[in-house]
């Protein structure tokens, strides 16, 4: 707005533009020049005006507090090129959220409200100031690896790759404190086991279950303050430390049972194709690619039957009514009615879509819930934890 206005005024000298600061900016704005002797001294002043009631990010607030504690031009230059690099891998807007998950891998949870203020008790001299920027560079490479499994971090880890493609997909964040703490100490064989203690956890408790978000957070903290605290720890030690949010197998299964799922939405539907190729591959031991496949997904009972009400009609985006079908296939099923389907299911190569026309004629809800009882009994052999 303000770029197009000053372009209509097309100034023609530099009077102008004179007259125009003079008559109109200077008389609606107040501006202050503040003269120091040093860089350090600008620090200091900067911090004054924020007690003073400007608002200014955790982000700038460390970067002045940290550079304060540092004695001369020689320092500054030193840190500068170290916090460039930490604010460049985790992203200016991240970098709060990337320190609150640094700091809750080694001590008790902290918010963000708080987090200046504990760097400021915590820091106090250069050297605690260096030894930080350091620490917190090696660690922002780590954090942002977590959300990409193609990081060089995990090269030619293929295990470790897959694992952290299916915590994306379940779309956790709260976990992030522990990993740090568990690469950080322990062994990748160790840290390849967290990984998969804390896949299981995330689906069952977040995918399936939806619970509550908060208490992931305490346990994960409380862990990965463990991990730093003892010498030597088993995968079996970690599973203990965090059975208080392993969702049962018996709570798993019921929840499984009521599982819907919206494949309007996108991340619902990747979803859904996930856990179907995680069902194929484990009960008739193929190997697809949980994330690269062109499957499809078919419901058994078309989305648009005329069921009883709206509860019965909710089984239909359920795991029971859903089923694996190649693109071409499924666009020759659509609609089509159930008996119909079985000729066409009898030419996929998926096995769970091929069994439906050997053991069903017919299909409807008990059906449905059957197939989604079976489902839920294979998910809780899948996705465990046991160490």
């Amino acid at each position: 707005y303000f770029d197009k206005k000053m372009g209509e005024l097309n100034f023609k000298t530099g009077e102008e533009i004179v007259q125009f600061l003079e008559n109109v900016l200077l008389d609606k704005l107040f501006v202050i020049q503040i003269i120091v002797e040093d860089t350090l001294s600008a620090y200091t002043v900067f911090e004054t005006l924020n007690a003073r009631g400007i608002e200014l990010t955790t982000t700038d607030l460390l970067k002045n507090y940290l550079f304060s504690l540092l004695d001369n031009q020689i320092d500054i230059d030193n840190a500068l090129p170290i916090w460039n690099r930490i604010v460049n891998t985790v992203s200016y807007r991240e970098f709060p959220t990337f320190l609150r998950y640094y700091l809750n891998s080694f001590q008790p949870l902290i918010r963000n409200e708080r987090l200046f203020k504990e760097i400021r008790n915590k820091i106090k001299s250069k050297d605690e100031a260096f030894n930080l920027l350091d620490d917190l560079a090696k660690n922002a490479e780590l954090f942002v690896a977590f959300d990409d499994p193609e990081h060089e971090i995990w090269f030619n880890k293929k295990e470790i790759q897959t694992l952290i493609r299916e915590l994306n997909l379940f779309n956790v964040k709260q976990q992030k404190s522990l990993l740090l703490a568990a690469y950080n100490k322990l062994d990748l064989d160790l840290f390849e086991k967290v990984l998969r203690i804390v896949r299981s956890i995330a689906f069952r408790y977040n995918v399936i279950g939806r619970l509550n978000p908060n208490e992931l957070e305490k346990v994960y903290n409380k862990t990965a303050i463990k991990i730093n605290q003892v010498d030597k720890i088993t995968a079996n030690q970690i599973q203990s430390e965090l059975s208080k949010i392993y969702v049962k197998d018996e709570d798993f299964k019921n929840l499984f049972l009521i599982k819907t799922f919206e494949l309007e939405k996108a991340r619902d539907k990747k979803l859904v194709r996930y856990i179907l190729l995680s069902f194929e591959n484990q009960r008739y031991g193929k190997d697809y690619h949980l994330f690269e496949s062109d499957a499809t997904i078919e419901h058994i009972i078309p989305q648009s039957s005329q069921l009883e009400d709206e509860n019965t009609k909710d089984k239909l985006n359920s795991l029971g009514n859903l089923t694996l079908l190649e693109p071409v296939l499924n666009r020759e099923a659509q609609n089509k009615s159930f008996v119909e389907k079985l000729e066409i299911y009898k030419k996929s190569q998926y096995n769970m879509t091929k069994e439906i026309t050997e053991r069903w004629s017919q299909f409807g809800l008990d059906e449905i819930r059957n197939r989604q009882r079976e489902f839920a009994n294979l998910a809780t052999s899948i996705w465990r934890a046991d160490y």
